[in-house]
């Protein structure tokens, strides 16, 4: 197929170089960039019981990007609560209280070794009422790097993982998150036909797909850069930029 986001317990995670699975309640990223921008609304409870008593009602948010040094393993303690409404490095992020994600700030990109969700953190990226890309442009990208300085004591590295935790992640619904392609696409081509109409199955253009090979070779990434009528056989033809 030409197009494919790999799914977790109902979440589509859009991964732009890589893979994404999970083993008991932890999710590993192969390679380098996880990005969030459409999903059906829906909660991870982590391993253990639940032991969330923070709440969002008047909540004091602090500026995650500016509590901690790039090489350390950054902690948001219990009982606090940070907002992420600029890019932000560290060697590692530990969530023990509230991590909330600004869903109203397009471009936010969150570069770390590894994130682990403490029993009774909460991750929140997005939510029900505010789903990202709600708002033009809006999106939220996790890049875990290829190697951490400070090694988690029981997972190593290059993971997302809760554990009697909350992790949170709400985007904009699609139809399908993948179809076949209606005709071949020739090495090099920037139209591809597809089975279904792009707009009804809530593509959009600026989004990114991945185009699977088949052949021995590398499955390729691009961006739809516009939608239109086919001229022929009422398909819808999208076109993108080749490598981008």
């Amino acid at each position: 197929c030409p197009f494919r986001r790999l799914a977790a317990s109902g979440i589509a995670f859009l991964v732009g170089i890589g893979l994404l699975g999970r083993a008991n309640g932890m999710y590993f990223v192969d390679h380098s960039l996880l990005q969030v921008r459409h999903s059906t609304s829906r909660s991870f409870v982590g391993r253990g019981s639940l032991n969330q008593a923070a709440v969002l009602t008047e909540t004091v948010w602090k500026n995650a990007s500016e509590q901690c040094a790039e090489n350390v393993v950054c902690v948001v303690p219990a009982g606090e609560a940070w907002l992420l409404s600029a890019n932000m490095t560290v060697d590692a992020l530990k969530i023990e209280g509230i991590f909330k994600w600004d869903d109203t700030v397009p471009g936010i990109v969150l570069t770390i070794g590894w994130l682990n969700v403490e029993p009774g953190g909460n991750l929140k990226v997005g939510s029900a009422v505010a789903p990202i890309g709600a708002v033009p442009g809006v999106t939220a990208t996790i890049y875990i790097k290829r190697t951490a300085i400070n090694q988690h004591p029981v997972h190593g590295d290059r993971f997302l993982n809760g554990n009697g935790s909350t992790i949170d992640i709400h985007g904009l619904p699609m139809a399908r998150t993948w179809c076949l392609l209606n005709r071949t696409a020739r090495a090099g081509s920037t139209e591809l036909f597809l089975n279904f109409d792009p707009s009804a199955m809530g593509w959009k253009v600026g989004d990114r797909i991945g185009l699977a090979t088949t052949s021995m070779g590398t499955s390729t990434k691009h961006q739809i850069v516009a939608i239109r009528e086919a001229t022929d056989e009422r398909l819808v033809l999208a076109s993108a930029v080749a490598g981008q």
